[in-house]
């Protein structure tokens, strides 16, 4: 037979070290670890090992290892494989270390782990590498270590690929000077006031020899201190080669002319370290104009000053214009009298625009009266009138006694985004937006917003506990020294200028913001009674068991490590006010309500936290704790809080609250007061409910963080309802022996995971599922999850169906985000839906041939609408291939000559590609019927046969619903792993993404065929291994991992012939060639008539290029014997008592080696007396069944004996009569008082 595969792998010579040796950079000694992986030893599951490198010992922990795996991007062909969550590799101690550099790659994208350092005790975080995905990317992070350094990898999100691992020497540093910002704008003030308000930079030093020197440009001034001890420059002592972060305040110099004062510099210095600088630039105005109005009686001048004035004015008229500037403000005049002796009353009025607003009275002319105004105009009436009168001597204004206090004016716009968070019991933090104001004025009170006092223009108010003013661009002030557990209310007031000529923003809707102060723990675990016993006083700080009035707070500030803390048992009721539980990570720390408490009441508990403040957190679970509720109560809730407003239980990321009670959820019970702020989105809600067949979660209308259902050393089944959504923004996990029902019709929105290890999960069809994550979510699991209802992923979510895992939606499918399912080398997530058009990515892991010509191929099916070969992840390289199967010529027609273009659902292709690595089908999924054309158009031994593929995201049964017409019932898929096809029948599974040949039999040319959807089944299976009823034999190459099977099965409607429906042709891979013969032709699957003691089959086998083989029998049917005789050494072997034949071949063997026998348990048994069958064939007669030495005679027609032999007993004996004539014979056997005879044809 010809071989289907005719193809010379080209292989390419590796790179030899030394190339990497003379790489600019790369020199000896200049790093301490360079491990490409390739040299490591493999390890094919996960588990805890440790390699021998140059640099020590690597450990691992729960890692594979692949010293000639799959890379991705530039990475080396060799990797470890971090399992998800508790992956480690730790690195051996270096003397010092420098900078760590990582590749890694993943199956998806978005994957993160941890880089640590020990300290010794324990490991610190140095960074989380995030963003690793399918393209593969370096990671560096600089240690800069001169002492001894280990580093570990740990904690991956995901499963990923660690590649190349590179660590250099530590590098001695620089000295370096650090200032932030490097540039402050705004300084200004009008000229006569000064200096401006400061302003401030940080600068901070590392690895220095000498102090730091700060010196300011000329018409800067720079101070450590906010109010006073301006100077230049300014001198920072360094200690240990360390200048800790200080803040420097810089202001515009007191006394400057009008004009700009930009980019000038203040700048930074140390000996052997770069220069750093801070611009600053600022400006001094002039002062503005004010216009004079007066009226009133004739004015005589005999005073020097000018401006002359006189009257009389009967109107308000202009008389004189004094310039400061060109920007109205406040501004403050001094009025003066020419002769101050004089005793007389005097009146005037001071308006800002001639009305009546404002009235001063000077007697005898003793006082400089002063006036205000915010227009820039000053109007002086001196009229005589009932209501004003002058007499005596003249009235004079003088220029030179008019002065200005203050040029600024009011900011036009209050701060945004005001707002107030609590710290501490001590300290609350405001934080805003600057407007338009060069300060800002914050008010606080612990009483009400009616309580603060607005500010008067003109009068600077001094810091103070709740009172401080801060300068432009800070956004920001913490208030310290209050009292815990007290709201505090503030204002904030945007202002100009300073002292007395300050102007501030009081109008419009002034920004307020409050907030509470945490309490100060009064009660902590000190662990000192050496028990668990919370009724333990000699467990408390104080030696006192916590009150009604107490905070509880469960940490590690007085006990190490982590611990357990037990809630009394019996009918105790134990209440307190407050409780967290914060362990030091990576402590845990469990506070228990026993099953043995069984206080009970209705809206009562037998731990009570709370004191029905709104609003309150008042049990907080940080990362590491965990809280069991497993009230043994037969009433009430077990756990319960005081408050009657949602958000008093909150669950940090990555604390527990474990629901192990039949209690209700409902009511005042803690599943329907989470908290939903910031930070509780992965906080898990588990319920773990013992001893009841069905229970109700909270579900409706609820928010979670984490959701997970559960059952300890058992099974368990909970079920949801109600018409309000349930809401689980982290992940929804069902665990092992758990069963999930569901008649919700409010939606099912899931920021996290979909997770199923329970059984198989079924969402109601009333239900609809919006995924709605900002990071990747992942449905995975052990069972199939099948959604009724619709299923949306909303705009700028990611889902992913883990590999392995089967999904099912019966409603809509609607993808707005991402979807894709995974692959690996063994399996591919699964998708069965009928919405048409759905955009996604379907992954397809392909192993690689490694330069290994009969490895690595694999035929190919597209789950997706049409794409192009050429720029997708399935255009070859140089030493990949791509070929589509031609059926009118018998040829394969390579993509690198021009056909096939395109990748097009139903077709079928055989790819190999050098490296292993994920492909990848994006485009619209297949979802409906999908008909291809099959041919019989060629001619020789491939005539018929077609490739076609797997056109849907799932697997298909083969055959069964299918209306095959002319096609034949046997098809043929690749098997990798023995590299050879295997027949497949109907009802058996074709792979998602996998290529199938099929058989175009009878007269047709060409036939349409359709792949029917309603033929989707979720199913990985790899071996299409089918029920009984068949005798399946391997033809075995040891040495080349290769394997070959041939199948004789038996049905009364079949005949000796081939049969379309139930016979196979035999197509030849690289496995040994391995066929059954009938009427001349080879076949794979031999479908006969019947089976009985005289059948005889040829089996034909050609040898590889390996000499030693075997042939197992696999698979038999109930009650036969089968034999196996090999006609070139004379052996028969009985394959259902031995298993399997061993034998050697060599060029030149007949391929017409063997044949196969059959007898029937019990009469081939030598303990069970039994008749001798005798029937010949090729040559060769066949005696099976003789229990004892025999004699046999062969006769002619004549009565002529032509051969005369004796035999052994052993079961089958072997006569080979192939020297005479052909014609009829009478074969006669004695055996005992047993004669048996037969005719025979030769």
């Amino acid at each position: 037979m010809k071989h289907l595969l005719h193809k010379i792998k080209h292989l390419g010579a590796p790179l030899a070290l030394i190339t990497l040796l003379l790489l600019p950079g790369l020199g000896w000694g200049a790093n301490l670890i360079n491990e490409n992986i390739q040299s490591w030893t493999n390890r094919g599951s996960y588990g805890s090992y440790t390699q021998a490198i140059t640099a020590g010992t690597v450990s691992m922990t729960r890692c594979m290892v692949a010293n000639a795996a799959a890379a991705t991007g530039t990475c080396s062909v060799g990797r470890v494989q971090m399992e998800a969550s508790t992956g480690i590799i730790e690195l051996p101690a270096l003397p010092t270390c420098g900078i760590a550099e990582f590749h890694f790659a993943a199956g998806s994208t978005g994957r993160s782990v941890k880089l640590q350092r020990y300290n010794g005790s324990t490991w610190d975080d140095l960074t989380t590498f995030t963003g690793i995905g399918t393209t593969g990317a370096t990671f560096t992070y600089n240690v800069n270590s001169g002492s001894s350094t280990t580093l570990r990898l740990s904690s991956p999100s995901h499963a990923l690929y660690v590649h190349d691992i590179i660590v250099t020497d530590y590098a001695v540093a620089s000295p370096t000077i650090t200032v932030a910002p490097s540039t402050l704008t705004g300084f200004s003030y009008v000229e006569g006031s000064g200096p401006s308000t400061a302003q401030s930079f940080t600068i901070s030093g590392s690895d220095l020899t000498t102090d730091i020197s700060i010196a300011a440009s000329t018409n800067y001034e720079i101070s450590e201190t906010e109010g006073s001890g301006y100077t230049t420059p300014i001198t920072l002592t360094q200690t240990g080669g360390t200048v800790e972060e200080t803040t420097i305040y810089v202001r515009l110099k007191a006394g400057l002319t009008a004009g700009d004062y930009n980019d000038e510099v203040i700048t930074a210095s140390s000996t052997d370290a770069e220069n750093k600088t801070v611009t600053c630039s600022g400006s001094v105005s002039e002062p503005p104009s004010i216009t004079f109005y007066f009226r009133g009686p004739s004015w005589m001048n005999n005073n020097p000053h000018d401006p002359e004035i006189w009257g009389p004015f009967n109107e308000w008229e202009s008389a004189a214009t004094m310039t400061f500037g060109d920007v109205p403000g406040w501004w403050s005049v001094t009025v003066e009298v020419a002769d101050a002796s004089a005793s007389i009353e005097y009146q005037s009025r001071f308006s800002q625009d001639g009305s009546t607003k404002y009235q001063k009275a000077f007697e005898n002319f003793s006082a400089n009266p002063t006036f205000t105004t915010t227009t820039g105009e000053i109007w002086i009436d001196a009229s005589q009138n009932n209501s004003f009168y002058w007499q005596g001597n003249d009235f004079y204004l003088l220029q030179d006694k008019i002065t200005e206090t203050q040029p600024f004016a009011e900011p036009d716009n209050h701060v945004t985004e005001f707002s107030a968070t609590a710290n501490s019991s001590t300290a609350i933090t405001v934080t805003w937006n600057d407007s338009d104001a060069t300060g800002y004025l914050i008010k606080g009170s612990d009483v009400s917003y009616a309580a603060i006092t607005a500010p008067v223009d003109g009068v600077e108010e001094a810091n103070a506990t709740l009172v401080r003013n801060v300068s432009y661009d800070n956004g920001n002030w913490q208030f310290t020294g209050l009292t815990a557990s007290t709201t505090y209310y503030f204002k904030i007031y945007p202002y100009n200028g300073t002292g007395a000529s300050v102007n501030y923003k009081t109008d419009g809707t002034v920004p307020e913001a409050n907030a509470t102060t945490q309490e100060v723990p009064s009660i902590k675990w000190d662990g000192g009674a050496l028990t668990t016993s919370w009724s333990d006083a000699d467990n408390w700080s104080g030696n006192v068991v916590p009150t009604a009035a107490d905070v509880v707070v469960l940490d590690n500030s007085l006990v190490s490590g982590s611990y357990s803390v037990v809630l009394p048992s019996g009918s105790v009721k134990t209440t307190i006010l407050r409780l967290t539980i914060m362990p030091d990570l990576p402590n845990t720390i469990t506070l228990t309500l026993p099953v043995e408490n069984t206080y009970g009441a209705s809206n009562d508990a037998g731990f009570v936290v709370g004191d029905n403040t709104a609003a309150t957190d008042d049990i907080i679970i940080n990362e590491g704790g965990v809280l069991i509720n497993a009230s043994g109560a037969s009433s009430g809730n077990g756990i319960q809080v005081n408050s009657l407003s949602n958000g008093t239980l909150r669950i940090n990321n990555g604390g527990k609250f474990i629901h192990k009670t039949t209690r209700s959820t409902g009511g005042t019970a803690l599943a329907i007061l989470l908290s939903t702020a910031a930070g509780t989105e992965t906080g898990i809600y588990e319920y773990d409910v013992p001893g009841t067949s069905s229970f109700a979660i909270a579900a409706s209308g609820r928010t979670y963080g984490s959701l997970i259902l559960s059952r300890s050393g058992g099974s368990a089944s909970y079920a949801s309802s109600g018409s309000s959504p349930l809401t689980v923004k982290g992940d929804f996990i069902l665990n092992s022996g758990v069963t999930y029902t569901t008649t919700m019709s409010g939606a099912l929105n899931l920021g996290g995971d979909l997770t199923n290890n329970g059984t198989a999960l079924t969402i109601a069809s009333t239900q609809a599922i919006n995924f709605n994550g900002t990071a990747t979510q992942l449905i995975s699991g052990t069972n199939d999850i099948t959604f009724s209802g619709a299923v949306n992923i909303t705009e700028g979510s990611y889902v992913s169906i883990e590999e392995g895992m089967s999904v099912t939606v019966s409603g809509s499918l609607t993808n707005n985000g991402s979807l894709t399912l995974q692959s690996n080398s063994t399996t591919t997530g699964s998708l069965i839906h009928s919405t048409a058009g759905v955009p996604a990515t379907v992954e397809r892991y392909i192993s690689g041939h490694n330069n290994v010509a009969d490895a690595g191929w694999h035929l190919l099916g597209s789950p997706v609408a049409a794409f192009d070969i050429d720029g997708s992840s399935f255009d070859p390289g140089a030493s990949d291939d791509f070929y589509a199967w031609q059926e009118s010529n018998s040829t394969w027609m390579n993509h690198k000559q021009g056909t096939p273009s395109q990748i097009v659902p139903g077709a079928g292709y055989l790819v190999s590609y050098e490296t292993s690595g994920t492909k990848t089908f994006t485009g619209a999924l297949n979802a409906a019927d999908q008909t291809v054309t099959v041919t019989r158009e060629g001619a020789g031994d491939y005539a018929g046969f077609n490739l076609i593929g797997n056109p849907f995201a799932s697997a298909i049964t083969w055959g069964s619903g299918w209306s095959l017409g002319s096609v034949g019932g046997v098809a043929y898929v690749w098997d990798e792993a023995t590299k050879d096809y295997i027949d497949i029948e109907a009802g058996d599974p074709i792979p998602s993404a996998n290529g199938v040949m099929v058989y175009l039999g009878g007269e047709e040319t060409s036939q349409s065929l359709t792949i029917p959807a309603a033929a989707r089944i979720h199913s990985s299976q790899g071996w299409y291994k089918s029920a009984g009823g068949r005798i399946v034999l391997v033809a075995n190459d040891p040495d080349r991992g290769a394997a070959k099977r041939s199948v004789i099965r038996f049905n009364e409607s079949a005949t000796e012939g081939f049969d379309l429906a139930w016979d196979g042709y035999y197509l030849r891979g690289f496995a040994p060639g391995f066929y059954s013969v009938s009427n001349g032709m080879n076949y794979s699957v031999n479908t006969l008539p019947s089976m009985n003691n005289t059948l005889v089959i040829p089996m034909g086998f050609e040898k590889t290029v390996s000499s030693g083989f075997s042939i197992e029998l696999q698979e038999s049917i109930p009650g036969a014997v089968v034999y196996l005789t090999d006609k070139k050494t004379g052996t028969v072997t009985n394959l259902t008592d031995n298993g399997a034949y061993h034998f050697t071949a060599a060029e030149g063997d007949d391929a017409n080696r063997f044949t196969l026998h059959f007898g029937t348990l019990g009469m081939d048994d030598p303990s069970t007396a039994a008749p001798v069958h005798i029937y010949a064939y090729g040559g060769v007669v066949y005696l099976n069944g003789p229990d004892a030495k025999a004699s046999v005679t062969i006769t002619d027609l004549t009565g002529r004996v032509v051969m005369a032999e004796r035999v052994n007993g052993n079961g089958l004996a072997m006569l080979n009569a192939g020297s005479l004539p052909k014609g009829v014979y009478v074969v006669t056997a004695v055996a005992g008082s047993q004669v048996v005879s037969a005719k025979v044809i030769l």
